[in-house]
């Protein structure tokens, strides 16, 4: 298949070249599908009975028809649904790597046995702090129609995957399809690169609102419709539109980001199939994650976060220069 144009991408990274740090590929394999009878049973459990979906490994540069299609904002300026990479300043990486090297220096067997590291709310107080005030002066800000949520994660070497739900997946507390296509905010999520080696993030530019619009075959499958009345409604998490779309369509390409230390970036990602692909990672894959979400209720909105004025204007500087 072809890529087509929806979620884009903007960098504000000092010397980033797109045509050294994006790759795309051919699609997915499916190593697991959804158990997909068992979706509503109490019994079924997330990274156990959904899918698994790792990239395949044929990546290659993008060409310039697929270039012009990823890059830019999307639909013109909605930059809540535009994939915007950054860098933090050496001081404030170094800051947050030192919080936590400690504790993945002597893993216990529990740890090895689930591969990744806890660590402790106190290690990282002062960094989190340093980190909310500078994303408050440089991209957006806290309001209180927002859940703010930020954490660490340490992935011990072994993985590809940095959630260890092997692939590609949709942060689950997104709102429904319905609300998406009425425009409602998907939310979003902010991810550091606070390790040592590069990491990447990958992801499918199809939104999940756009995949049910052009492809509403997806949730036709025999063994899909029953169900298609509760995801569209939102009574399911919208992470299975998103595997109804890979199972029916493997081949669609899949986008590779190359960030290195200290590098990150801000995506809905409660609307796009994403991962943290560790490929070539030998020592322990270190994030911050912050997530934005609406407040709870069915009939709450989900405004987006508002950004600040001089963000905006770098995002659209950005993506007239790619152009």
């Amino acid at each position: 298949m072809d890529l087509e144009a929806d979620c884009k991408l903007v960098s504000l990274i000092p010397g980033w070249d797109r045509t050294h740090h994006l790759r795309i590929n051919s699609g997915i394999r499916i190593a697991r599908r959804t158990r997909w009878t068992e979706i509503t049973s109490p019994g079924f459990k997330f990274g156990r009975d959904t899918g698994a979906y790792p990239p395949k490994e044929d990546w290659r540069q993008l060409t310039h028809d697929e270039m012009s299609k990823l890059t830019g904002i999307t639909d013109g300026n909605d930059l809540p649904a535009t994939i915007q990479l950054f860098q933090i300043p050496d001081e404030l990486h170094l800051m947050g790597l030192r919080s936590i090297e400690p504790y993945l220096e002597e893993p216990s067997a529990e740890d090895k046995e689930k591969g990744y590291v806890a660590i402790p709310e106190a290690a990282t107080r002062d960094f989190f702090e340093e980190f909310k005030q500078w994303t408050c002066r440089n991209i957006y800000v806290l309001t209180k129609e927002h859940r703010h949520q930020i954490g660490v994660a340490a992935r011990l070497p072994g993985n590809l995957s940095s959630t260890g739900w092997e692939g590609l997946h949709i942060d689950i507390w997104g709102p429904s399809i319905q609300r998406q296509i009425s425009g409602g905010y998907m939310g979003s999520r902010l991810v550091i690169n606070l390790g040592k080696e590069d990491r990447h993030f990958i992801f499918n530019n199809l939104r999940l609102a756009s995949m049910v619009r052009r492809y509403p075959e997806i949730l036709d499958a025999g063994h899909i419709r029953p169900f298609k009345e509760k995801l569209l409604a939102g009574d399911l998490k919208q992470i299975f539109v998103g595997h109804a779309f890979l199972e029916r369509y493997p081949n669609y390409p899949i986008i590779s980001v190359t960030l290195a230390p200290g590098q990150g970036y801000s995506a809905p990602t409660t609307s796009c199939l994403h991962d943290g692909y560790l490929e070539g990672i030998r020592g322990s894959d270190i994030s911050l994650r912050t997530g934005h979400s609406g407040l709870t209720g069915p009939e709450i909105a989900w405004p987006a976060v508002p950004y600040l004025q001089n963000w905006k204007d770098l995002c659209l500087r950005a993506a007239r220069n790619a152009a």
